[in-house]
């Protein structure tokens, strides 16, 4: 799926960073939040943008949790991340860098 989305990556690494982020938001929609809505995924400069929504408006505990679970990777792995409410809930988004190589690799 990704790689529809994002063109050339299932033809190398550059976005496994973005692969786990992915896996990780949405897994914690669904173990933590009331009702998962949806995955965003877009270009943004040279880094990928990264939204996951739920139908759950608790916003607040998102960052203290981190600290202990598994949304430390995604803090390891994006240049920043957050958490933001909306008329529907809560929207969790990273934004990853994707790796680029230097021509020729």
């Amino acid at each position: 799926m990704v790689g529809k989305l994002l063109p050339g990556a299932e033809a190398d690494d550059r976005f496994g960073a973005v692969l786990l982020v992915v896996d990780e938001l949405v897994s914690n929609a669904y173990r933590h939040a009331t009702v998962p809505k949806s995955l965003r995924i877009g270009r943004a400069s040279d880094n990928v943008l990264v939204e996951v929504s739920d139908g759950d408006a608790v916003a607040g505990a998102v960052r203290v949790v981190a600290l202990r679970y598994g949304l430390r990777l995604v803090g390891q792995l994006s240049l920043d991340w957050g958490v933001r409410t909306d008329s529907h809930g809560k929207v969790v988004w990273a934004l990853v860098p994707v790796k680029v190589f230097p021509a020729g690799m």
